[in-house]
């Protein structure tokens, strides 16, 4: 959805936001654009460019790499399970995840809270930003066809398979 905004819009977060709320039922905001836009970037999906100054105020503009265009390519082309696995291949290929799967290599499994501390020792955010990431690093552990997302009591945990 936020690589079909950045492609058909200035790959601002207003006109990011703006293309969602009219194109897709959903609760989406500007921060969520600069979030996935972000996403998109660890992943090699979507490129920052140079923020331009529009009425005295800096924007940031985001654009496609050409892995992010193959990625929507193979959408707009009807080829899901294509699409599927080059996102797979992304994910794999971010540090964060590669670290992760270290881990679960060595354990077999982690819970959400091992997978949170894990974040909150091997990088530089705090907090509640913790929480978010490892929602979002969650979702992307659960892409993964050699991990299994299970239930964990009122939690969750993923197992290597």
């Amino acid at each position: 959805m936020y690589l079909k905004a950045i492609a058909e819009t200035d790959g601002s977060e207003s006109e990011m936001h703006r293309y969602v709320s009219e194109n897709f039922e959903t609760d989406y905001t500007e921060r969520h654009a600069n979030m996935n836009a972000t996403g998109g970037w660890l992943l090699g999906f979507v490129h920052r460019e140079t923020p331009t100054e529009v009425n005295g105020r800096a924007v940031q503009r985001w654009g496609l790499t050409r892995e992010g265009s193959k990625y929507l390519a193979f959408y707009d082309d009807g080829e899901p399970e294509q699409a599927r696995e080059h996102l797979v291949e992304a994910i794999r290929d971010v540090e964060i995840i590669e670290r992760i799967c270290a881990e679960l290599d060595l354990r077999g499994e982690l819970t959400l809270d091992e997978l949170r501390e894990l974040l909150d020792n091997a990088t530089e955010i705090s907090g509640a930003s913790v929480a978010r990431r490892a929602s979002t690093v969650a979702k992307w552990l659960a892409t993964l066809p050699e991990v299994v997302e299970r239930s964990h009591g009122q939690s969750k945990k993923f197992v290597r398979v």
